[in-house]
């Protein structure tokens, strides 16, 4: 599991009205909370093949009234080494995802999507494409 500080996308996160961040014990340990529902926010990065990476990119792009269908299609598996890779936070009731996607280019990961963030019924279907 990831500190969520350390995420790229951090900003976004720790900037959002919807999430609480917290830290103790000299800033080693951060405890994120979504406020909605009071649920503790994990953070994880996740490696995925071309073929996985462009199947979640078009699940992140889509409209929202297609989207549990096409996360219904989509089952992911994360891999080592992979030419994408996604920065993931998510609340431990599944109420609430956010997540960007950055794929491998000169060398390193650049960003493929914008942060997406996703809540309720969406943040469920989201979550079963891991």
């Amino acid at each position: 599991m990831a500190n969520i500080k350390r995420l790229r996308m951090a900003g976004a996160i720790c900037n959002d009205g919807r999430i609480s961040v917290s830290s103790s014990f000299f800033g080693f340990t951060t405890r994120a909370v979504y406020r909605p529902t009071g649920s503790i926010v994990d953070a994880d990065i996740l490696e995925l093949t071309r073929e996985d990476g462009n199947r979640l990119k078009a699940v992140v792009e889509s409209p929202r009234s297609q989207l549990a269908r096409l996360a219904a299609d989509c089952h992911l598996q994360p891999t080592v080494n992979g030419n994408y890779m996604v920065e993931r936070v998510v609340s431990r009731d599944h109420a609430f995802v956010a997540l960007r996607l950055y794929q491998f280019l000169q060398m390193q990961y650049e960003p493929a999507t914008d942060v997406a963030v996703f809540e309720g019924d969406d943040a469920r279907a989201v979550v079963q494409v891991f």
